[in-house]
């Protein structure tokens, strides 16, 4: 995306970042002198709200230079997250002590006070290293550039209406990665996935505060609107929930990290038997009172939860983050420049030819790409009297058949939602906004469990595109199946209907075990769109006459 196709978009992006630049800029130089808690979380808060501004508006800037950014900016965030978490923890220890009841009580907490306040010092260094990383680079000075030119270019332009489906899509990814932890909401000992949980509702928090900005300002054709300020208020209330989830976490994070190590504060002076006695009970008299602390955090976490639920909180949250959602009476305008990317497209060759060059960087098994291509799209041809999608449709199960397990460059486990955030966020891409939708649900959809209309994407596409969305689903889910060992073991289909059935029959090299349970696990997609039973029969032809090569 370019700045000047998109101006209003990344015109609020760069005044955005401006503005988180400033205060990150103004507290980063007063926690170099570390004496002032408050400068260190200030700093840490703007740190990473702008690495969410990095995160949802990948379009505005270079891939090279986002990634360069994030990276020293995190950095220092992470720093000064370990010096902020140390002085939470020496808060309440003091606070502890304060309303000690004696001095023999009060020992095992002054010597694990003690021990806090001097890995503070310590953690004190990282954070003057890490600012000054920062100056050493100039990137203050960078960023600040590159967004004053921006908004010089952009000056005075109408623009389009930003396309703001792409940042409501990346929310409603985090809300979805927060919504992966509710079963541990009711495991009040599950401290790894609490922890995570802390970070994503951060993570959303920030987010959904940038977005109520984005669709608050005056490139949202009906920002001035009673119905959209309501929205813009209503966005409000849940990013105050959001806080107070984040919060509650941090509280249990807080006690958990503080239980960890309140063990290890003992007393050196093996000999000195009645300080040992008095430091080990009052270490103990500490550990229960955090444990109890702890407990009464995680019953508020169950009953926010519980009220949230009630109030069907996260589903209307995914309801406002979609403007070109049919039920939202598109809030704002889809972005008239997707429409560039359509004519610049030539023909499907071309389309496809670019979207493989686009796909080189990503290292995947392309024998078995173009083994899932060859047999989706034998399948979309064969069954097209069923479906009755376009060509526009086959071109773009084509490009997801050669980016659904992008995701594996970044690791196995959740592959399809990695390869869905790649194909959302890869500029290089020759795809508009909604195609980005429909070819990264196919990609998310392609193995893994059934979609839900709740899911991100489907959502935000109208009845009919969500419809062929989860038919072209359906079709890859079978076709991966068909190549499950990588094998190319599957020489041909022939795909027909007949009485509320889809036959497919495959004629295959040897025994294909893989392929005939991947097939039949994966057809439960297929089947539910269609409304009719898959039937998938075999056909063995001996292994020794599979050519040296693959029919592709």
């Amino acid at each position: 995306m370019k700045a000047d196709r998109y101006s209003a978009y990344c015109r609020f992006w760069a005044q955005t970042m401006l503005e988180h630049l400033k205060a990150f800029e103004e507290h980063s130089h007063e926690a170099l002198e570390g004496t002032d808690p408050e400068d260190i979380h200030q700093t840490r808060v703007a740190s990473r709200r702008l690495l969410t501004l990095l995160s949802l508006f990948p379009e505005c800037l270079s891939r090279k230079k986002q990634k360069r950014w994030a990276r020293e900016i995190r950095k220092e965030a992470n720093a000064l997250s370990s010096a902020r978490d140390l002085d939470v923890q020496v808060t309440r220890i003091e606070d502890y002590l304060k309303g000690g009841s004696g001095k023999p009580l009060d020992k095992g907490p002054v010597l694990f006070l003690e021990k806090k306040r001097e890995e503070r010092r310590k953690a004190q260094a990282n954070v003057f290293d890490a600012i000054k990383e920062i100056d050493r680079l100039g990137m203050i000075e960078e960023i600040r550039e590159t967004c004053k030119k921006i908004l010089e270019k952009t000056n005075g332009e109408p623009g389009f209406g930003a396309s703001y489906a792409p940042v409501g899509i990346r929310i409603c990814e985090m809300l979805d990665d927060l919504l992966s932890y509710e079963c541990s909401v009711h495991k009040e000992s599950d401290i790894e996935v609490h922890h995570k949980m802390r970070i994503a509702a951060k993570k959303l928090r920030y987010a959904l505060e940038t977005y109520a900005g984005l669709c608050g300002n005056e490139s949202c054709p009906d920002a001035s609107t009673i119905k959209h300020l309501r929205v813009v208020v209503e966005m409000s209330e849940y990013v105050s929930a959001l806080k107070k989830l984040q919060e509650i976490l941090g509280e249990m994070h807080d006690y958990d990290v503080l239980m960890e190590s309140v063990d290890e504060c003992r007393y050196e002076d093996k000999d000195d038997k009645k300080n040992q006695k008095e430091v080990k009970e009052s270490r103990a008299l500490f550990g229960q009172y955090l444990k109890n602390n702890r407990a009464e955090e995680y019953k508020r976490l169950v009953s926010f939860w519980n009220d949230a639920r009630g109030k069907k909180t996260f589903e209307r949250i995914k309801e406002l983050v979609y403007p070109i959602s049919p039920q939202n009476k598109k809030i704002c305008r889809i972005e008239e420049a997707d429409q560039l990317v359509l004519h610049e497209r030539r023909n499907a060759n071309q389309f496809i030819e670019k979207v493989l060059i686009a796909k080189q960087k990503y290292k995947t098994d392309a024998g078995h790409e173009k083994q899932v291509g060859r047999l989706a799209l034998k399948l979309f041809d064969d069954l097209k009297d069923m479906h009755r999608i376009g060509n526009a449709g086959r071109m773009l199960l084509e490009c997801a058949a050669i980016l659904h397990d992008i995701g594996w460059s970044l690791g196995g486990k959740g592959h399809n939602k990695r390869s869905m955030k790649l194909i959302l966020n890869d500029k290089s891409l020759p795809l508009t906004s909604e195609e980005r939708v429909i070819v990264g649900s196919i990609a998310r959809y392609h193995c893994k469990r059934m979609p839900s209309v709740d899911d991100c994407g489907i959502k935000c596409l109208t009845a009919k595109k969500a419809r062929e969305t989860l038919m072209l689903a359906g079709i890859m889910r079978i076709a991966d199946g068909l190549d499950a060992s990588h094998d190319a073991a599957v020489q041909n289909i022939n795909a027909k209907t007949d009485k509320g059935r889809i036959i497919i029959e495959c004629t295959a090299y040897g025994n294909t075990p893989a392929e005939e349970r991947a097939s039949t696990e994966k057809k439960d997609l297929l089947e539910k769109i269609s409304g009719k039973k898959v039937l998938i029969n075999w056909k063995r032809l001996s292994v020794k006459a599979k050519p040296a090569s693959s029919p592709l």
